[in-house]
């Protein structure tokens, strides 16, 4: 039997893994809380400095069935070898287009006769957020309006691949606000690869990272809905990413 919760911890369905352990329920997973750093004010309330998301805790409420003491304490003991790791991506059935990360901080089992015991464990999500899977922004006009996007707070992008059309020193303009530029031209067709989870610039294989200018911050970059991009002799762009959702 399989629960519309089931936990997918590490890539590993425990339900497939442990045909005895059934997810039953979760908490905390739409929960959240800021820390606020503020100072008093000679006026009525406080000066907020500053507010960031304090960690996620989720609960998961458990049942195992065993035939006796014996294979319950063999089923507890697998359980809880499979739910070790740090900062673990994982996910529940009924979202499986997002992934979450955490650190099981706890793990209850009732003690006693009983061999089809409920118990728990607590998940500590430090990153709060859920991220979906990869998607894509792409254009072949020189221009797009990012829109759509399902996120609560801005997306670093990880991937920009673009592909030069003109000869020319590449430039592309992010509101304006942010930018990629290069310090020397290239020829028509040339497709640049910039990882920004792996901190890379390669094109055809080789580096060119030395060749991004000092005026770049493409570091910085977050995609927002509105955001206009435009660029001189790209036309060919596209923006890897994942929706970042409380």
């Amino acid at each position: 039997m399989k629960t519309e919760q089931g936990l997918i911890w590490n890539g590993v369905d425990l339900e497939q893994k442990i045909p005895e352990y059934l997810t039953l329920d979760s908490t905390g997973r739409d929960n959240y809380s800021r820390k606020v750093n503020k100072v008093d004010a000679p006026r009525d309330g406080d000066i907020v400095l500053n507010a960031f998301l304090n960690s996620r805790q989720i609960g998961v409420n458990f049942l195992l069935k065993a035939a006796d003491k014996k294979k319950l304490n063999q089923l507890s003991d697998k359980l809880k070898a499979l739910l070790q790791g740090e900062a673990v991506p994982f996910k529940f059935g009924d979202e499986l287009e997002y992934t979450r990360y955490g650190t099981v901080v706890d793990f209850n089992l009732p003690s006693g006769d009983s061999t089809t015991p409920v118990g728990s464990f607590t998940i500590e999500a430090s990153d709060p957020y859920k991220y979906s899977g990869t998607k894509m922004l792409e254009t072949k006009t020189g221009g797009l309006i990012i829109d759509g996007l399902n996120v609560s707070s801005p997306v670093k992008p990880d991937v920009i691949t673009l592909t030069t059309t003109t000869k020319g020193k590449p430039t592309i303009l992010f509101d304006n606000k942010y930018r990629i530029e290069f310090d020397i031209a290239y020829p028509a067709g040339q497709v640049i690869v910039i990882n920004l989870k792996n901190n890379t610039i390669t094109r055809s294989g080789v580096n060119e990272y030395q060749h991004l200018t000092i005026a770049s911050n493409v570091a910085d970059l977050k995609l927002v809905n509105g955001m206009k991009i435009s660029s001189n002799t790209v036309d060919d762009l596209k923006i890897q990413y994942r929706e970042k959702v409380i």
